[in-house]
């Protein structure tokens, strides 16, 4: 067919399209970066989008589209800019022609429109289209975090933008020439012949300490100086090993394209010479890789002194590389004396000498440094503050601390302290982390107005994440795309204390509920944080950068030692619903004791406090609670609380990389009116002193204590091979007193298929008190006698674990016998159990 070409250079043209060319690219497209379907309605976007076909002109084959939007940045039209995207079919990319059609585009824009601005994105982890913006002039601008929904995640995109000043030359400023080289300013173009002619074999890693000042690095060219030819650039940034002006050092980096690599040495010196000639900067630093040679050797021609090797300094390839250090001095920095500012268990906050932060580089291992970035530093104009962490006693170097103010508005309330650490190796695990940061923290609070501390970790750095929440700093949120690592867009998980949050030793509490030992009352400020930092975290769900969609409001009481007042734990609840009325609500609890708490009845206790106090002081009729499938002593402590199981909750948490399930329990208050007030039991055999019979309310909830002990079953995420089994339980009660005892369950189970085939199983279970008195005995043979007698079956059965010899015992005494051992029947504490298996047949009562 005949098109209108729009525009056309190296065998790539632009060109009018119809809807049936967009049908044909669509159906022969493998939609690799295509956005998720969404069902909610777009907002009104108010643009047209334009379109042209992407052409072959050789073949005169359609090989993709281009399409572009204007977006606005104010009210003029000075304001506007062209949003332009690219698509081309799978067998035409990484030809050229995606990169030769964005030129083509932008330059047609440009010619036709007064519009001065074309800016484009491309997804995060598409390097190809990325690489295409790049070579075609566009420069990349920063990341759109969490712009597109894909694959069910938030996807990053990386913004690129040219200027129509971009495409016209400009004049460069020289800055110094010597030797036929020169240092002149640099000019747009030069960004994208950085990229493209760099070799970047020895690019480094960012290291995550901060910056002394923030300041974005300055930049100069290196041209030729007869004929203006680009060679390269030269970049430095300031250092600072100490609080004063003296203590400030230039880093420099020389950068050459492979052609104009042997004028390093001349290109360096210049550099030298510049800075020492137009700052009052004493000292200039460099580094290089220890494999890069010929990077050595021209700092060393420079001038440049090796001072060291900076061990696993940077990462590349996926391995630490050690860095080779060089400096040249105007005149060496004075020795320093510490000065200690606070101190506690062990460890020290003190003044920083200018070779520590030397020592820090060396023997640092950046675990999680960020990746080189060519853009400038946006953030910037603080003054960055660092004191050194040293062992009170042999005064050892063992780290470093850092923080400058950020600014949330204009004022000076508006202001908080945003601190970062650094450890060494050799120091970490040692629980030095929270008790520096908490020093840090109390210092700032105590030295400053400042009411607010933050600081944030990489996403994956768990142990800075516990020692933050140790400290007694409450998570925020998720800083999405962050930082640049491993090239990849990295989150930080946020943290933050107010001086608020510092408990007040002077605040009283208030008791609402007690019982057994245990209290539950106010929860005080900066208890909370307290807790955290005890916890050992062992069944802690793994941070999640998804903003969470259910948005509750718990409560939350302390759990306190009714004796000495002793903070041991706290106790949570909010409300869920199931329908739309009050009477479809409950309350979901929750319950973390201190690690040395545990084991003492605490949680059982506590949970059936909270019970019981939010049936007496709202009108909500039931309350759940949910623990790890693993979690063996919190689902006893449910049981003993009076909690019934209700069910498996799959994959409701996601801890240690994988989805958890969860076990369902729940109370409601009839359980509790009932099991408080005598039941009318109608009574089915009585016999010795023991009745068994029809159960009272309140009884099942006894029973579920009962059940909850020793030999109580693992829980297991796998489903049920059979279907549910109808069971049946009669109360266990002393005959005289009409107390409960226990109860008694049987189930049918199967042999072949009929009647004469079928067999009751048989269960038994007793409250503490009832045991070791025969009661056992009594009612199993009891309920033998009522079976057989009101039945057809011919066979009963038990069985019982292989350690349980009691129950062993009363079987024996009631007139099973023992048939044999059921090797792994059941799963307790993790591993597989034996149980020991009884039978009694209806001859047996005869002999």
């Amino acid at each position: 067919m005949d098109r209108t070409i729009i525009a056309a250079r190296d065998g790539v043209a632009l060109a009018d399209l119809t809807e049936a060319d967009r049908q044909w690219l669509a159906e022969r497209d493998d939609h690799t970066y295509d956005i998720d379907p969404d069902d909610r309605p777009a907002p009104e976007q108010g643009f047209e989008v334009f379109r042209a076909g992407v052409l072959d002109t050789a073949s005169g084959q359609l090989i993709g589209q281009v399409n572009w939007h204007a977006v606005g940045y104010g009210p003029t039209a000075g304001c506007t800019a062209w949003n332009v995207g690219i698509g081309l079919l799978p067998g035409q990319r990484r030809r050229g022609a995606g990169s030769t059609a964005l030129r083509l585009l932008v330059e047609h824009l440009f010619a036709t429109t007064v519009i001065d601005r074309v800016e484009a994105s491309a997804d995060v982890a598409n390097l190809p289209s990325q690489r295409a913006l790049g070579k075609a002039g566009f420069r990349r601008e920063g990341v759109l975090r969490g712009a597109q929904l894909r694959g069910g995640e938030r996807r990053d995109m990386v913004a690129f933008g040219i200027l129509r000043a971009d495409l016209s030359p400009a004049e460069r400023t020289i800055v110094a020439g010597k030797d036929g080289v020169a240092l002149a300013s640099v000019i747009p173009s030069d960004w994208q012949e950085f990229r493209r002619r760099g070799d970047h074999t020895y690019d480094p890693d960012r290291d995550d300490r901060p910056g002394p000042s923030f300041d974005p690095p300055a930049v100069l060219a290196v041209v030729d100086s007869a004929t203006g030819e680009l060679l390269g650039n030269v970049s430095w940034h300031a250092v600072r090993y100490g609080p004063t002006a003296g203590c400030l050092a230039w880093h420099v980096d020389v950068a050459l394209f492979p052609e104009a690599r042997d004028r390093g040495a001349d290109v360096a010196r210049l550099l030298v010479d510049h800075l020492f000639a137009t700052t009052d900067v004493d000292r200039i630093e460099a580094s290089g890789d220890l494999a890069d040679l010929p990077t050595q050797r021209l700092l060393g021609k420079a001038g440049f002194r090796r001072e060291g090797v900076l061990r696993g300094a940077q990462l590349r390839g996926g391995e630490r590389r050690n860095m080779v250090s060089y400096s040249i001095l105007r005149a060496d920095l004075p020795p320093a004396v510490r000065t200690i500012i606070a101190g506690r268990d062990g460890v020290a906050l003190a003044s920083i000498a200018p070779e520590d932060r030397e020592l820090l580089a060396e023997r640092g291992d950046n675990a999680f440094g960020a990746d080189p970035d060519e853009r400038p530093v946006l953030h910037s104009g603080f003054e960055v503050h660092r004191v050194a962490v040293v062992d009170t006693e042999t005064r050892a170097l063992l780290g470093q601390m850092s923080w400058h103010a950020v600014g949330y508005g204009p004022t000076a309330a508006c202001t908080a302290w945003n601190f970062g650490i650094m450890l060494l190796p050799e120091s970490r695990g040692r629980g030095l982390g929270p008790t520096v940061i908490r020093l840090l923290v109390e210092h700032l609070f105590a030295t400053t107005e400042v009411d607010r501390v933050e600081a944030s970790t990489d996403h994956d750095n768990l142990p800075a994440q516990r020692a933050l929440a140790k400290a007694g700093l409450t998570r925020e949120g998720v800083v999405r795309g962050a930082q640049l690592r491993g090239g990849q867009r990295r989150d930080m998980i946020a943290y933050s204390i107010l001086r608020t949050d510092l408990p007040d030793p002077e605040q009283e509490r208030e008791i609402v509920a007690s019982g057994q030992g245990v209290q539950l009352g106010d929860l005080l400020p900066g208890e909370r944080d307290l807790l955290r930092g005890q916890d050992d975290d062992a069944f802690e769900v793994d941070p999640d950068d998804r903003p969470p969609r259910h948005h509750p409001q718990p409560h939350r009481l302390a759990v306190l030692d009714q004796h000495n007042g002793e903070l041991l734990g706290a106790v949570s609840w909010h409300a869920v619903g199931y329908g739309s009325t009050a009477a479809c609500e409950a309350w979901n609890i929750g319950i973390g004791l201190l690690p040395q708490s545990r084991g003492r009845g605490v949680g059982s206790i506590a949970t059936r406090l909270l019970a019981e106090y939010l049936f007496a002081t709202t009108d909500i009729d039931r309350v759940e609670a949910g623990t790890d499938r693993e979690n063996v002593p919190a689902q006893r402590a449910l049981a003993k609380a009076g909690f019934r199981p209700e069910g498996v909750i799959r994959g409701a948490q996601l801890r240690g990389g994988r989805r958890r399930d969860m076990l369902a329990y729940s109370l409601l208050r009839s359980d509790v009116v009932e099991a408080t007030a005598p039941g009318v039991r109608e009574v089915v055999v009585v016999r010795d002193g023991i009745a068994l019979a029809e159960p009272a309310p309140g009884d099942r909830e006894k029973f579920y204590i009962a059940g909850a002990g020793d030999f109580a079953v693992d829980p297991d995420d796998r489903p049920r091979v059979t279907g549910p089994t109808r069971s049946f339980l009669l109360s266990v009660v002393d005959a005289k007193t009409n107390q409960l005892l226990g109860g008694v369950s049987w189930h049918a189970v199967d042999y072949g298929g009929t009647v004469s085939s079928s067999a009751w199983n048989i269960g038994i279970g007793l409250l503490p008190g009832a045991r070791g008195r025969g009661v056992g005995t009594a009612a199993q043979r009891m309920l033998v006698d009522h079976l057989f007698t009101t039945t057809e079956l011919d066979r009963i059965e038990a069985s019982t674990d292989v350690d349980n010899v009691a129950e062993q015992r009363a079987l024996e005494n009631a007139g099973f016998r023992r048939e044999g051992v059921l090797r792994g029947a059941q799963l307790r504490g993790g591993v597989r159990r034996d149980l020991v298996h009884y039978g009694l047949v209806r001859g047996d009562l005869s002999n």
